[in-house]
């Protein structure tokens, strides 16, 4: 029975050198401290085997709760970057090619009224009798070149404007949030495999430990049958001791408690006595 337990008392006990017949009680001991290990090794058994379970189902749901939320994260953190590189690659230089041509069509138009404001203004110089009404038209036409003048100028530095800050603005802006989603997805992913791996570290020791319990509970309901012992033949028992330098004989009584380690009785097959008691 090992060294788990220092006394087991007798119950019933045959006697001394008695005759038996294969299936008698030899020996019964009391199993009450034995039965109560076993009663509360089993529940604690079977509450870290339910423990287990849960902890297994919920380590399941949980990884595939991340694996979704880190799918919806890497899907981010790609559009984004792609977005990204298509504005850097295609829209930017789209957008600012449409604002140079815009500058450089509006400076054509510039050019081309001030060419009329001149063409108009030495007309009215080359006339030699200058009237009010002459003059009149030379100043409207002039406020109409400065208006048209300050439009086209504002024109440009609209999409002067768009060129030197907005896409440059955008970009950064671009930029910066495909660099948070990858970051939130680099971060999300550590933080995935550290659970995981403690997780799964976690649920390994408890194994472990479950393991060594089954094995321990398996041990004890071993000693447990071994409390009840029957003649495995016909044949005679005897009690025997090992309390003294030399093993002798002596009556076991109920009552007595035996050690661990103790060898009490033996066993002696009636076949065994007959073939050395036969006639040579």
């Amino acid at each position: 029975m090992g060294s788990r337990w220092k006394e087991f008392p007798i119950l019933r006990v045959a006697a001394h050198g008695k005759k038996v017949k294969c299936g008698d009680e030899l020996v019964c001991i009391d199993t009450a401290r034995l039965d109560r290990k076993i009663h509360s090794l089993k529940r604690i058994v079977a509450r870290n085997q339910k423990r287990l379970i849960r902890k297994r189902n919920e380590l399941k749901t949980w990884r595939k709760t991340s694996l979704t939320q880190l799918e919806q994260l890497l899907e981010v953190a790609v559009s984004t970057k792609e977005a990204e590189e298509h504005f850097s690659r295609h829209v930017r230089m789209e957008k600012k090619t449409i604002a140079t041509q815009a500058i450089e069509r509006t400076g054509l138009m510039l050019a081309r009224q001030i060419q009329e404001y001149r063409m108009i203004f030495s007309l009215e110089e080359s006339k030699k009798s200058a009237t009010s009404l002459s003059n009149r038209a030379l100043e409207y036409h002039q406020g109409v070149m400065a208006a048209s003048e300050f439009c086209l100028g504002m024109e440009v530095l609209n999409h002067r404007k768009i060129i030197d800050r907005q896409l440059p603005q955008e970009a950064r802006s671009l930029a910066g949030a495909a660099e948070e989603a990858r970051r939130r997805y680099a971060a999300a992913l550590v933080t995935y495999t550290q659970h995981t791996h403690a997780a799964q570290l976690h649920h390994v020791q408890h194994e472990a430990r479950l393991w060594h319990q089954c094995e321990t509970l398996a041990a004890l309901e071993t000693d447990r049958s071994l409390c009840l012992l029957h003649a495995p033949a016909d044949g005679w028992f005897h009690h025997i001791s090992t309390l003294e330098q030399d093993t002798v004989s002596h009556q076991l009584t109920e009552g007595h408690c035996l050690r661990s380690g103790e060898i009490f009785a033996s066993f002696t097959p009636a076949a065994r006595m007959a073939f050395q008691h036969s006639p040579v």
